[in-house]
Parts: structure tokens; C-alpha cells; sequence
């Protein structure tokens, strides 16, 4: 006569699929984990080129930083993406400082150039996984005030980015000079 519980069958099967399931969870935090202290360099660096550091002793090292392959950890981690972006704007400023060029203006040089297309690009990309970003939407309108984007465009981005950070001084006064200095 059963009594209606479970079987030791069932409860053993429950049991099995848990620890399968925790086991697969423990795994993804592990890659996650493993990415995201593989790319403590990436973030430390943007953080600094972020803050306005200008070394040209820099420029192979963040070459190698961006020729470095991701990873997995690409798909999972979107501070990577922002961190990529920075690092693209750094190796656009440092271009255009070793050329003498003004990295606020368009410029022919073709390296130049060249670089500040593929940091536009990485701002995008990480602006599609990080829309309220409005540090990452200021930095889309420099970078596109740099290559000469129509002002439309740019105002776009201003726009975007007083949306997602209107209170943000630090970046508030940064865009503020934007505008003033693009006559917005």
C-alpha cells in the first residue's frame, strides 16, 4: 500500500539533477571568475586612461591588451567591453599625440584615423551592452566629433548621455565643455 511520498527512486533522481545543476552553476561562476581576474590589466589601465593618463611609453602595452584574445569571458562581462572601448580611445590619443595632432579634431592621417574608427566601433559595441552608460554616450560624441560626424549625431549622443547621467558631475562638466567648445 503506498503511502503517496515520494519514492527513493524519485528523491535520489531529485538529487543527482541538484548537484548536476550546482555543479554546472559552480563551473560558470569559475569561468567568470577566472575571465574576469585574467582582465584585472584591461580595467586597471582604462581606469587610468579613463581618469586622462597620457603615457606614450604606453603604446605597446596596450597593443598587446587589445590584440589579447577575450575569451569567453567577452560574452559574460560587460565591464570587459567598456574597458576594451577605453583602451581603443587610449590607442587613438596616443596616435594622434605622437603625430601632434589635436585628438578633439578630424585629422587625414590615415593611423589616426584608423584608430578612431575601430574606438568608435568598441564604444557601440559596448554601448549595446551597457545602454545607460552616459560616461561611454560623451565619449560616442568626442570620438565622433574626432572624425567629424555630423552634428546631429553628435547631439544624439549628448543627448543619450545627459538621459542616463544627468546628475553626474564628473561627466557633467566634461560634456558641458563638449558643448561649449562644439557650439551644441
Amino acid at each position: 500500500m503506498a503511502t503517496g511520498g515520494p519514492t527513493p527512486a524519485i528523491t535520489m533522481t531529485a538529487k543527482a539533477l541538484l548537484l548536476a545543476l550546482a555543479a554546472l552553476c559552480a563551473g560558470l561562476q569559475w569561468q567568470g571568475l577566472r575571465g574576469h581576474l585574467n582582465h584585472q590589466s584591461h580595467h586597471r589601465l582604462a581606469a587610468e586612461a579613463g581618469a586622462g593618463r597620457l603615457e606614450s611609453a604606453d603604446s605597446g602595452l596596450v597593443a598587446a591588451l587589445l590584440a589579447a584574445p577575450a575569451g569567453a569571458a567577452a560574452v559574460f562581462d560587460p565591464h570587459l567591453h567598456r574597458s576594451g572601448a577605453v583602451l581603443h580611445l587610449y590607442a587613438a590619443d596616443l596616435i594622434a599625440a605622437a603625430k601632434g595632432l589635436n585628438p578633439l579634431l578630424p585629422a587625414s592621417d590615415p593611423e589616426a584615423a584608423a584608430a578612431r574608427k575601430a574606438a568608435l566601433r568598441q564604444l557601440e559595441a559596448a554601448l549595446a551592452r551597457q545602454p545607460l552608460d552616459g560616461d561611454l554616450w560623451l565619449r560616442l560624441a568626442v570620438m565622433g566629433r574626432a572624425l567629424g560626424l555630423p552634428e546631429r549625431l553628435l547631439e544624439t549622443y549628448l543627448e543619450r548621455s545627459r538621459l542616463s547621467a544627468p546628475y553626474e558631475g564628473w561627466i557633467l562638466r566634461r560634456r558641458g565643455a563638449l558643448q561649449f567648445n562644439n557650439n551644441l
